[in-house]
């Protein structure tokens, strides 16, 4: 089994007690060479960064949403847009992109519910309006339906020539 001398450099390194980034050891290895020596070489971590005029602080840490409301939105946003197919995506994600942000925590939290429901549920709706009377979500699909410029009169699946004439 051949090794290689990188391999054995490193070895040596090892064995050698070598616990600095220097390429001082307790015997005579050779130091790293300079490219691999940067790499280990302590990271300077930038406490300020300039803006315009403004020092602004940089951190590590995620930038927190100041609104809970604004999380719940985007999260919403997120579910409409990645239902499971593709029809309930564009539909809703349409949808969702140009009304959740206007939507107060009451009408966000029912259109929460409604992306709660499975998508078999949602396309028989969608696609047969006429069976969403008396639903507790008509008002949502119905306006989804009008967003999209589909009336209640006209079903999305038509059928094809010859189906259903007797």
């Amino acid at each position: 089994m051949a090794i290689s001398g990188v391999a054995i450099l490193g070895q040596a390194r090892y064995n050698a007690g070598m616990n600095r980034c220097d390429g001082m050891a307790k015997s005579a290895v050779p130091p790293l060479p300079l490219a691999l020596g940067a790499l280990c070489a302590p990271r300077a971590t930038p406490t300020a960064s300039l803006d315009s005029d403004l020092i602004t602080p940089v951190t590590d840490q995620p930038q927190t949403v100041a609104d809970p409301l604004d999380a719940r939105r985007r999260r919403a946003t997120y579910r409409a847009a990645h239902r499971g197919t593709k029809e309930m995506d564009i539909l809703l994600s349409k949808y969702a992109d140009a009304h959740l942000a206007h939507f107060d925590e009451a009408a966000l939290t029912r259109f929460e519910q409604f992306l709660s429901l499975p998508d078999p549920d949602l396309q028989g709706w969608f696609f047969a309006p006429e069976t969403v009377d008396g639903l507790e979500f008509a008002d949502i699909i119905r306006a989804v339906r009008r967003f999209h410029g589909l009336t209640e009169a006209e079903s999305i699946i038509q059928p094809g020539p010859g189906v259903g004439l007797p």
